[in-house]
């Protein structure tokens, strides 16, 4: 009796082994992913300033050229590179499949990022990232997300604080 319990548990103990081994593929959906991109951001929303409201609820509308990284760290983690001009900005991701969800993001310049706002030159003290997507098809990637950008400017001998408010679609092809 023991050696026919013993020959079922081998065989079912196979069965499971095979089982796993088939789904579990050697291409994992964020190998796609991986890769360098060239792309746009879309930047659209609103200006205001404080304490002088020189450009309160002024409208941005700009198209900014962005290369954009993919690298794999981990079978559903990766690290999403974009470029501003000079500077990295980072984000983590996780990936499902077609979607990225790339984490929350804070980024403070150690060196002045200048940027022209209403004709007044602004530099950027932070810009914080939130509630990006990114979707993959056949090589293009697209998205959304948010960004409130913050810059300070003096003006009349007081600073100005400036404050965007921007959603953001990427649109990024693998090169």
């Amino acid at each position: 009796m023991k050696k026919y319990l013993f020959i079922i548990l081998g065989i079912a103990l196979a069965i499971v082994s095979c089982k796993k081994n088939s789904d579990d593929p050697t291409s994992q959906p964020i190998d796609n992913w991986v890769g360098s991109y060239d792309g746009v951001v879309d930047a659209k929303g609103t200006i205001s300033s404080e304490p002088i409201s020189f450009i309160s609820d002024t409208l941005f509308d700009r198209t900014i050229d962005v290369p954009m990284t993919v690298r794999k760290l981990s079978s559903q983690r990766a690290l999403v590179t974009m470029k501003y001009g000079l500077v990295p900005i980072p984000f983590n991701a996780v990936i499902d499949g077609n979607t990225a969800s790339l984490d929350d993001y804070e980024l403070v310049p150690t060196i002045d990022i200048p940027i022209v706002v209403g004709g007044i030159v602004c530099n950027i003290n932070g810009i914080k990232f939130s509630k990006m997507i990114l979707n993959y098809d056949n090589g293009v990637v697209t998205g959304n997300g948010k960004a409130v950008v913050t810059a300070e400017s003096t003006l009349l001998g007081g600073l100005a604080k400036v404050n965007l408010t921007l959603d953001l679609t990427p649109n990024f092809t693998k090169k």
